[in-house]
């Protein structure tokens, strides 16, 4: 239903020729006209050939706002039905949704259970190819660290995955790079033992080196 109409400049020289009486009969009456539906009676003439001309636009305007409402209708009917289809539909291969009760982060199911896996650790299963793409992407090193840090966070809770490779991937990996920016490690000295070079690297202190370096400048100066 509406709750308001329109009045239009033009009305202004039919509203002159009436005194402000009849302009508020004629007032009154168009809102009744336009609430309820209901065809005023004038006694005088003037008015009632206003009320006559401003009707012609109050049903215009009705017609029009009715049909603005029904294709609002039909074209919320249709978003509703086609978001409804969407919803009802899977993409081909989509993969599953679990969510990890421990990390609150979401991991993918793999749907495809006829792959050859591999064991790493007491806990973790890989297929190669999937092991081949944490070598590709992360080095030796870091896959083996993430399969250690899965392999004992399944042994310690009893967690399971239906694909170990996309938990690695999703939190395993987001966590270890917390743990990496919140305790960064000394660079290792990696170079290979040989005849020349068979040593770890050195841990200097330098706050006493300074003060060496410090005293020898110094007994330069005095002498």
């Amino acid at each position: 239903m509406k709750k308001s109409f329109l009045i239009y400049y033009d009305y202004e020289t039919h509203f002159e020729e009436l005194t402000d009486t009849e302009l508020g009969q004629l007032t009154r009456a168009l809102l009744n006209y336009e609430k309820n539906g209901t065809i005023p009676v004038f006694e005088e003439r003037t008015v009632k050939m206003a009320f006559s001309f401003i009707k012609r636009n109050l049903d215009a305007d009705r017609e029009k706002y009715a049909k603005v409402c029904q294709t609002r209708k039909e074209v919320a009917k249709k978003g509703g039905l086609a978001k409804a289809a969407k919803s009802k539909q899977k993409p081909p291969n989509a993969a599953d949704m679990e969510t990890d009760k421990e990390t609150g982060t979401e991991t993918v199911i793999d749907t495809d259970k006829d792959k050859d896996k591999t064991p790493y650790g007491d806990f973790v299963t890989l297929t190669p190819a999937q092991h081949k793409q944490l070598l590709d992407k992360h080095g030796k090193a870091k896959t083996d660290q993430l399969i250690d840090m899965l392999n004992n966070y399944k042994g310690a809770s009893g967690k399971t995955y239906n694909s170990d490779y996309h938990a690695i991937v999703s939190w395993v990996l987001q966590k270890y790079n917390e743990q990496t920016r919140q305790n960064p490690q000394t660079p290792q000295n990696t170079a290979k033992p040989t005849k020349f070079h068979n040593y770890q690297g050195r841990k200097w202190d330098y706050e006493k080196l300074n003060k060496l370096e410090s005293e020898r400048i110094a007994k330069i100066a005095a002498t």
